[in-house]
């Protein structure tokens, strides 16, 4: 599972430490000691804060499993995509623009 996508569906559920230091990490590729120096801790602190944040956004998935289904709707909207590919007429155009939907 990738934490930046994780921490982009269950963001409001850290703290605004965890959801610092998950996103100067993962996002902006800081490494731990730069993130230390940035907070004015250690980089153990963290190290920590880090392991902790990725621990509830692993825990809130097997939870929630919104990550899950988001993967499982985008792979129903890709095969009725391909499925459509070989109708044709006004309701295929119709069809696949609901099913562009789904991906956004």
């Amino acid at each position: 599972m990738t934490v930046s996508l994780l921490c982009e569906l269950y963001h409001a559920l850290l703290t605004d430490g965890q959801r610092d230091v998950i996103t100067l990490y993962y996002d902006h590729d800081l490494s731990l000691r730069e993130i230390a120096q940035l907070r004015g801790v250690t980089r153990t602190a963290v190290h920590s804060t880090l392991k902790r944040a990725e621990k509830v956004l692993e825990d809130y998935e097997a939870r929630l499993g919104l990550l899950k289904a988001y993967g499982e709707r985008r792979q129903v909207a890709a095969e009725l995509e391909a499925l459509l590919a070989s109708c044709d007429g006004e309701k295929k155009h119709k069809a696949m623009a609901l099913v562009r939907k789904l991906y956004s």
